[in-house]
């Protein structure tokens, strides 16, 4: 199946900007501070939960991007890279207002998307990171969770650029949205050693927990055997938000084992 003409277009520049930022196959740090090297001025301005995604302005005299503050920290980073996208396609358009850059379906706003993909998850850059990991071609879910907080995108973002790139089937795409809707992959997470992002707060960002994989893994399965309480996990884990860190559990189905629920809450409001 012959690829669209504009996916093709966003790919070519989106190579082009990393050759020229000198970004090779790394994952982009800090996009907002790129944009700027690149030319592109960044304001980030809390807009509000029912204001755009981000918005880029080019009147001739003066260029900027407005990156919506309120969004989560990955979606900040695709609208980023979306914005950008319009920079280098787009820069005569005027005036783009992105209310939300999932759900707009016109060629300007599918090309940025495509950019953004491409530039925030290039191909070459994954396959020598699946090469890395194992000798098959296709991902699996840890891939899924390692490369989603390797390039600071969200879990969908990386799915669909695997779909996208042919790294995966359609079957797998559907069952790894469905594992990330239902928590599986944030279990994951946890026991590959990351803080999982799925309710972060605005501005936040899952971070690698600097503690070795093995002992949160070893952590997480004392508590979910009943061995350890919430507080001491937490403790453990050196996370002071403790109702932040139950909700992502529970969020992820690792509950105790034939423990109370109610009794563990309890050892929360007193720990």
């Amino acid at each position: 199946m012959t690829e669209p003409r504009y996916i093709t277009e966003a790919r070519n520049m989106a190579a082009a900007v990393r050759h020229q930022m000198h970004l090779g196959l790394e994952a982009v740090a800090n996009i907002f501070h790129l944009m700027e090297e690149f030319g592109l001025p960044v304001a980030r301005r809390d807009m509000g939960t029912d204001g755009p995604d981000g918005i880029y302005a080019n009147s001739g005299r003066v260029v900027v991007a407005v990156i919506n503050t309120s969004r989560p920290r990955n979606r900040q980073r695709f609208t980023a890279g979306h914005e950008l996208g319009h920079h280098v396609f787009d820069s005569d358009a005027g005036l783009q207002v992105d209310q939300d850059i999932f759900q707009m379906q016109n060629l300007q706003e599918r090309r940025a998307n495509a950019f953004a993909a491409h530039f925030l998850m290039p191909e070459d850059g994954i396959r020598s990171l699946l090469s890395k990991d194992s000798l098959k071609s296709r991902a699996d879910p840890q891939d899924v969770v390692h490369l989603a907080y390797h390039f600071g995108v969200s879990n969908q973002a990386i799915i669909y650029q695997l779909h996208n790139l042919n790294i995966i089937r359609a079957r797998e795409r559907d069952r790894f949205l469905e594992m990330d809707e239902d928590g599986s992959l944030i279990a994951i997470a946890w026991k590959c050693g990351y803080s999982p992002a799925r309710s972060q707060q605005p501005g936040s960002h899952g971070e690698k927990l600097r503690l070795p994989a093995d002992f949160i893994r070893r952590a997480i399965d004392a508590y979910t055997s009943s061995k350890i309480s919430l507080s001491r996990l937490a403790e453990l884990l050196e996370r002071s938000d403790v109702e932040v860190l139950e909700q992502d559990l529970l969020e992820a189905n690792l509950i105790p084992v034939a423990a109370d629920v109610d009794e563990y809450r309890e050892d929360v409001e007193h720990a």
